[in-house]
């Protein structure tokens, strides 16, 4: 967020949302990545459910597409909420750089929280996290059933909610704050 250097003003006068001209710039980030690793992951999970046994239908594939993209907007919502405590927070970049690697770590990005079984594996489903990274991909490794999968969704859903009303909070209380000087 851009508020230290008074760089959110430039936005509160374009007739677009700041919230929108985010989401954009951030799915805007995200495609050239997605671009070149959706074909590469789609010959690597074929190749697993052809050769690696690696249980694999057209369901299970939409199931995980699905998946992704509620764990793009979740992940999107949190990061979000984050850049929003630069209302309250004089410097969020190197609160941001934290936040991510705890949360690459916590949501499965580095290994599988499930290893750690009992009050981990507990957190781990509670928690949003999870469902940015670890949910989708046990959905394609067949390790879900479809109850586990709906409920992942249901819990993809409901995170996204939480945050999206934070995040509506956050800025309604943010912008009584905020004050803009100079030119």
């Amino acid at each position: 967020m851009t508020l230290k250097w008074g760089g959110l003003s430039k936005y509160l006068v374009r007739p677009v949302g700041y919230k929108e001209y985010r989401l954009s710039g951030f799915l805007g980030e995200k495609l050239p990545r997605f671009m070149v690793i959706g074909p590469v992951g789609t010959v690597i999970i074929l190749g697993a459910g052809l050769f690696g046994g690696m249980p694999l239908s057209a369901a299970r594939g939409l199931a995980f597409l699905i998946s992704l993209v509620l764990a793009v907007v979740l992940n999107f919502y949190i990061f979000y909420c984050i850049g929003l405590l630069g209302y309250w927070l004089t410097d969020v970049d190197k609160l941001f750089g934290a936040v991510s690697i705890v949360i690459t770590v916590i949501s499965g990005g580095i290994f599988p929280m499930d290893i750690f079984g009992g009050i981990v594996e507990v957190l781990a489903g509670l928690l949003p996290f999870g469902y940015t990274t670890q949910f989708p991909v046990n959905i394609i490794n067949g390790r879900f059933g479809w109850e586990k999968i709906g409920a992942g969704f249901a819990f993809q859903a409901g995170w996204i909610l939480v945050f999206v009303c934070l995040g509506e909070l956050m800025w309604r209380q943010g912008i009584k704050r905020y004050m803009a000087v100079g030119g």
